[in-house]
């Protein structure tokens, strides 16, 4: 394994043990702190926009599956959570030498995976922990921060991907001032 590959593999578990350990330990945490009623806020800010609030929730798919029965839901999100995990392991294999960025970003979309089955596994239901939305109603926006970690490594992966791309469409480019 070349010093560039191990730099890879390095960023790569970082993140993905970087991603996995903050979800997991907000979560617990939070979880510790809270009465037997979860979806009661433990403390509230902005006169009650933004709370942190643990709410057990399957949100796949913007709630599109949401009438369907529990295990139901459960295996449909297991099983795209179990993909992205996978589909994130299949990219990192295809990673050429020093490719840091994109290690360390598949890195977070691969804890943020494992971190969603966990809750699923351990707690029934992912379990956001940050709700928005107007005070003394359902939150219109959940986070947690599994679904962050992913969020922000597909990102990042995205703007390389453009960056990549440009830089590639510079160096093809005909000079200026010859016929092509």
């Amino acid at each position: 394994m070349s010093v560039r590959a191990s730099t890879n593999l390095r960023g790569f578990l970082a993140a993905g043990v970087l991603a996995l350990g903050v979800d997991q330990i907000a979560k617990a945490s939070l979880l510790l702190h809270v009465a037997a009623d979860t979806g009661v806020p433990i403390f509230s800010l902005l006169g009650g926009r933004l709370t942190i609030i643990p709410i057990p929730s399957l949100t796949l798919g913007l709630g599109l599956i949401g009438d369907w029965p529990l295990p139901w839901q459960a295996a449909v999100f297991g099983l795209a959570a179990l993909l992205v995990a996978w589909l994130a392991l299949v990219l990192y294999r295809g990673l050429g030498p020093g490719e840091v960025l994109n290690a360390v970003a598949l890195g977070f979309v691969l804890g943020g995976a494992v971190g969603n089955v966990a809750d699923l596994l351990y707690r029934a239901a992912v379990i956001d922990i940050i709700g928005f939305g107007a005070p003394g109603g359902a939150p219109a926006f959940l986070f947690n921060f599994a679904d962050a970690f992913m969020t922000v490594g597909i990102v990042i992966l995205g703007v390389e991907l453009l960056v990549a791309e440009g830089a590639s469409r510079v160096r093809t480019r005909p000079s200026a001032g010859t016929d092509g």
